[in-house]
């Protein structure tokens, strides 16, 4: 879930959302509402998004000046609970360990045991 406010709420491209649909309502004035897991529990939704969906809220009295703080800004406007899960993937990432091999917000798994075979070892 945080993983998936960050890239929502976070990553761009040209300044813009990388999702489509984000980037869609977000141009016409929505608010980035709420995340819902196993939303879609369909394979292809599963297979799409790990069956995550995202509602978008339109205030229509907000729509005008949310969608020109986007186009103009690239600020993407969100619920308080969007944000904070956005905000919490942020924390844990920066916490992280510059490690390119790990993942920053999955724990870390032990290291393997080392194993020294030598001539006198028995298998």
């Amino acid at each position: 879930m945080r993983l998936c406010a960050y890239y929502l709420f976070t990553e761009k491209r040209r300044n813009y959302t990388l999702d489509s649909v984000a980037n869609f309502h977000l141009k016409n004035g929505a608010v980035m509402w709420r995340i819902n897991w196993l939303a879609d529990r369909s394979p292809r939704g599963l297979a799409n998004s790990c069956g995550i969906m995202v509602n978008y809220r339109y205030f229509l009295e907000e729509c005008e000046c949310n969608s020109r703080t986007y186009l103009e800004t690239m600020k993407v406007i969100a619920s308080d609970t969007v944000t904070f899960l956005a905000k919490a993937a942020e924390d844990i990432i920066k916490k992280s360990p510059s490690d390119p091999g790990s993942s920053p917000l999955l724990p870390r798994s032990p290291s393997p045991p080392v194993i020294t075979i030598t001539p006198d070892s028995k298998i």
